[in-house]
């Protein structure tokens, strides 16, 4: 008879393999387990590393139950069937054999408890240096990279942009509890970075010994080309992470998500254009940016529904970049579908002319209330306009219900907008700065032929030369 480790799997064995884990393969692998015990641990349901670690109480139950339930037994005769635990053939173990096979699970089976208690542990503090990269050596980091080439078939994952075990240890700790990282710039280092400074951290054990451990960090990016190589590590070590953690929902993205929002995030609509904001200014949008991404999630929205939205959000991306700009530099936040600079301009010199405009008509026109002495407690006198008491734009005289009830809800369809772009309200009822990446262009009343006009004027113009 010959050792059972001169053969391979037979193809109903190498079936119930492939149904383990990814983290489990890595361990079994590592702790050589012949193919008859992994693919009947596959047939009990023990194709987890959380599973095995529980398959058994203690040593004393594994020794005396394993052999018979896994078959590997003294004499054990084995051939896989097609559709459950292998059945009659030959004999496969010996004494000495079984023993080995045995030892071997003991392995595996203590590797398991190990990796399991070392996780809730550590998840369930804040852990130190040490601890945080344990959580990715081996079985994680492994299982992502045997992953990825199953997703991505002749694709190698990317090396250089693979942040070491602490910054993928970050990742996967928060992404277990399905939280979202705020990583700083200085630990968003590759695998494969030469220029390294070395952090001294004091941490404490269950004693209260305190112990110096140190963390690889970089010099904050002071450079574009710096500054996307932090985004390209963080990005793929993101996505890595992710693969690892298929159970858990609110996480789980494509690696285009991340990817596609850094392209516009570097590129001629934000941090690319002729006159680019400051690098730091940029680097404080990122981490601004991830911190509202971990809300929204936290909140209960997907990942990459928040990415999306919050990309959307003009106010945000005025606020963290052009506000913090000299001269306003960056242009267009909030994607490449909103209103260009010439094209907000134009709007505004439309609603100043129109604001001029005195005609006479029941809904309007909209005077300034002037300014100046007089009696009474209004008030009298002429001038220019004022800002309403809340300090925003004055108020414009309402139009009917009916009329905005009626209004049309989206343009025709276009090349562009195949299914119309939104119409907004705002802009033809009161006010919109036209930052909103809705229609600003086309009027949206319904004519009384039961038509929408859809010509280049606002609303209120159009009353004034179609009266209903």
């Amino acid at each position: 008879m010959s050792s059972p480790n001169h053969r391979g799997p037979t193809a109903a064995e190498q079936a119930a393999i492939d149904s383990l884990s990814d983290e489990l393969k890595g361990v079994i692998q590592l702790h050589g387990l012949h193919p008859v015990l992994q693919s009947n641990l596959a047939f009990m349901g023990y194709n987890t590393i959380d599973m095995l670690s529980v398959a058994y109480s203690d040593e004393a139950e594994l020794k005396a139950d394993a052999p018979a339930e896994l078959k590997f037994a003294d004499g054990s005769i084995s051939t896989p069937g097609a559709a459950g635990p292998p059945v009659v053939a030959e004999v496969l173990f010996s004494k000495s054999t079984s023993k080995v096979e045995r030892g071997r699970l003991i392995l595996a089976w203590e590797h398991a408890g190990k990796l399991r208690s070392q996780r809730i542990t550590i998840l369930t503090k804040a852990g130190t240096p040490q601890e945080i990269r344990s959580l990715v050596t081996g079985g994680p980091l492994a299982a992502a990279i045997s992953i990825w080439a199953q997703l991505f078939p002749g694709e190698i994952c990317p090396i250089e942009f693979t942040g070491t075990s602490y910054l993928l240890g970050i990742i996967y700790k928060a992404f277990a509890d399905g939280e979202i990282p705020v990583v700083h710039w200085k630990h968003r280092v590759g695998k494969l970075e030469q220029h390294l400074t070395k952090e001294s951290i004091t941490t404490k054990d269950s004693q209260g010994i305190s112990s110096q451990q140190e963390i690889e960090t970089i010099a904050t990016p002071d450079s574009l080309v710096k500054a996307k190589k932090g985004t390209d590590v963080f990005s793929q070590s993101m996505t890595m992470m992710m693969l690892t953690l298929s159970t858990i929902p609110a996480i789980q993205h494509k690696r285009q998500d991340i990817r596609d929002h850094y392209i516009w995030f570097w590129g001629p609509d934000m941090g690319g254009t002729p006159q680019p904001p400051p690098i730091q200014v940029m680097l404080d949008a990122d981490i601004a940016f991830w911190k509202r991404i971990a809300i929204e999630v936290s909140r209960g929205t997907k990942l990459p529904v928040a990415i999306l939205d919050l990309k959307k959000d003009s106010l945000f991306w005025i606020r963290e970049v052009l506000n913090k700009s000299p001269s306003g530099a960056g242009r267009n936040p909030g994607g490449d579908t909103g209103t260009t600079r010439q094209q907000r301009r134009q709007q505004q010199q439309q609603h100043q002319q129109y604001q001029q405009q005195q005609q006479q008509y029941q809904y309007g026109p909209y005077f300034p209330p002037g300014k100046g002495k007089g009696k009474g407690k209004k008030g009298k006198g002429k001038g220019k306009g004022k800002m309403n008491a809340a300090g925003g734009m004055p108020s414009l005289p309402p139009i009917p219900g009916h009329i905005i009830q009626a209004m049309a809800m989206t343009t025709p369809s276009t090349t562009k907008y195949p299914q119309g772009q939104a119409i907004c309200r705002n802009w033809h009822v009161s006010h919109c700065a036209g930052w909103c990446n809705r229609n600003h262009s086309l009027c949206p009343r319904k004519l009384p032929s039961g038509e929408f006009c859809f010509k280049q004027h606002r609303l209120r113009q159009c009353l004034v030369e179609t009266p209903s």
